[in-house]
């Protein structure tokens, strides 16, 4: 079991000035408890327990989040095959043989960076924004997920010791690349 301490501002909660006890948040397969049941708490069970979510924002997928519970065998892929950034699951038994392949030269045309964060260990809040920059909702992600991030603004909280792999589309192009705008977190977060 896996048990993350999130600071209060995080899970929208005050504590009382009589309240000594602290919003202590037990993880485990993908179920949340804590001492006080909370708007946050009983939010976060939804995308947790899903093994696959996506983030609709606006009428647009800005991502598609894989739970590290994830795992039905085969391939299955997430995106549309026209999606210039693809992401599959694969689960084989023992034994299985992949055959051995190159890729071909194709040329593809990228309109938009979209990336892909693995995260290896720790605990990672990901705030989603509209095109436009303003706040819409946040999903925790811990060790094991993954997410990829299609279109639309997002930010992140690490809330507990990171380490995370990012896979995009390349070439780099600096800062070109992206549009920074402030982050305005409201102080209840959605997690809806």
């Amino acid at each position: 079991m896996k048990r993350i301490d999130l600071p209060e501002d995080v899970l929208g909660l005050r504590k009382k000035k009589s309240d000594t006890s602290s919003p202590n948040v037990a993880i485990k397969a993908g179920r949340v408890r804590t001492r006080r049941q909370s708007s946050f708490a009983r939010a976060v069970t939804t995308p947790l327990n899903q093994p696959r979510e996506e983030i609709i924002i606006d009428g647009r997928l800005c991502a598609i989040i894989l739970s590290a519970s994830f795992d039905e065998e085969g391939i299955q892929f997430f995106t549309p095959n026209e999606m210039s950034q693809q992401l599959a699951s694969m689960s084989y038994k023992a034994g299985k043989v992949i055959p051995a392949h190159t890729h071909n030269r194709v040329l593809r045309e990228a309109s938009f960076t979209q990336e892909a964060l693995f995260i290896r260990k720790g605990t990672l809040r990901v705030d989603f924004y509209t095109q436009q920059g303003k706040y819409r909702t946040s999903r925790i992600l811990t060790s094991g997920d993954v997410i990829m991030l299609i279109s639309g603004g997002h930010g992140f909280e690490v809330l507990e010791d990171l380490n995370m792999i990012e896979v995009k589309q390349g070439p780099y192009v600096g800062a070109a690349d992206k549009k920074r705008f402030k982050r305005a977190v409201p102080r209840k977060l959605n997690f809806g």
